[in-house]
């Protein structure tokens, strides 16, 4: 089937995006972003569609690379709009332990903050596809590098980012956290353009 990349996610895939991006991101952030139902509801609120690049294949979202610039962030959000969705309580624990994993974009960087490819359509070249798309956009945005994060654990991404010219900056251990999260340590990864 054919697969259509776009800049930009339609609204009525929103909620596609949001189940994507805890299919993809629900193993680490689950017992800080969960329940499933609240973390869904948060991504819906949050998630900016003109921060992104998707890959449809026929009518199903089969991938979706967020990003973050001055402009803003695909799946960010603030303090406001995790109270929104968690309460006082809940909100101001949540948003402690998610600074720990860092989201800054550099200058002249293009951050990407979200990188998801569907289960179904996995081994298909989807990733390879947006991924180039992505570093096209960035380049014709005028920035330097792209920059992402990926955890420590992650080995099979780690790979692939590898072959893509990646190169790892840095890396921002978890400390006490790992427990949370699940990985020791959040490596910065970079490819010049």
């Amino acid at each position: 089937m054919t697969v259509q990349i776009t800049h930009g996610l339609p609204a009525h895939y929103n909620a596609a995006a949001a189940q994507l991006y805890w299919q993809t991101f629900g193993g680490k952030l689950g017992r800080v972003m969960g329940p499933k139902r609240s973390a869904l509801t948060y991504l819906h609120r949050v998630m900016r569609p003109d921060q992104c690049i998707v890959a449809l294949q026929g009518d199903v979202l089969a991938g979706i690379v967020g990003y973050h610039t001055a402009q803003g962030s695909f799946a960010g959000g603030d303090s406001q709009d995790m109270r929104a969705v968690y309460g006082w309580a809940g909100s101001w624990w949540r948003m402690a332990m998610l600074l720990r994993l860092g989201q800054n974009a550099e200058d002249g960087a293009l951050l990407i903050d979200g990188f998801c490819v569907h289960a179904a359509a996995r081994g298909q070249g989807i990733g390879t596809a947006l991924l180039a798309h992505a570093i096209a956009h960035a380049q014709d945005q005028g920035f330097v590098a792209v920059h992402l994060d990926v955890a420590s654990s992650n080995l099979r991404a780690r790979q692939f980012y590898a072959r893509h010219g990646f190169v790892q900056l840095g890396a921002q251990p978890t400390g006490a956290l790992r427990i949370v999260f699940g990985f020791a340590a959040v490596l910065r990864l970079a490819r010049a353009i």
